[in-house]
């Protein structure tokens, strides 16, 4: 940690420790697949290990808030978008291999509810920024994809500004100028029972 943090890397919290997983070379620019934990309790920084496989940027990532990471798509140094998903064990510092999920996601959002993790969105390599509808679902007792969601989204949109309502049951986005409701056990979005924004949502991906 002397050389401080990656550039654009990704923060996430995992019990009483935060994970710190991709990011740039802050001098090269290039993608790193390193892994820092930094302990809340103890103040103290350990290097994890770093994920396996190939170097991946604009991959999405978020914990079940108990021990795990799970780290979903992205795309490789040339460019190519990933199907790929890897399980990180906080506690034991191991990565879980994962079978790969059924489409390729690039700039996807990972989000963890009611036993799950969630990937949602994303695009496929030869559809550069073109936002897919779908979602699929990581069950964490058996590490087994569900079946795609095909429509969770009723419009293409980029899924960054995706979060999980306090109840648990449902997701919340912005589309536009709405503030949409997805309920994923029912597999319905409603976007029109919601106020609208004075100003649009923002899209962009960071």
């Amino acid at each position: 940690m002397n050389r401080g943090l990656p550039v654009h890397c990704g923060l996430v919290g995992v019990g009483s420790e935060l994970v710190v997983v991709r990011g740039y070379n802050p001098q090269t620019w290039e993608s790193l697949n390193s892994v820092f934990v930094y302990n809340v309790v103890s103040a103290t920084w350990r290097h994890g290990a770093d994920i396996p496989g190939v170097r991946r940027s604009f991959f999405s990532y978020a914990s079940d808030s108990d021990r795990m990471v799970l780290v979903a798509g992205g795309h490789d140094d040339e460019k190519n978008t990933l199907r790929s998903a890897l399980a990180y064990d906080v506690a034991k510092d191991e990565w879980l291999r994962l079978a790969d999920m059924a489409m390729e996601r690039d700039k996807c959002k990972v989000m963890f509810q009611r036993g799950k993790f969630h990937v949602i969105g994303g695009y496929q390599t030869e559809r550069q920024g073109g936002f897919e509808r779908s979602a699929e679902a990581l069950d964490v007792t058996s590490w087994q994809w569900d079946h795609v969601n095909e429509d969770l989204s009723k419009v293409p949109t980029c899924p960054r500004t995706c979060v999980v309502g306090d109840d648990g049951r449902k997701m919340y986005m912005c589309r536009g100028r709405h503030l949409v409701v997805v309920e994923v056990e029912k597999q319905s979005t409603r976007g029109n029972q919601l106020p609208r924004f004075q100003q649009r949502c923002p899209t962009g991906f960071t």
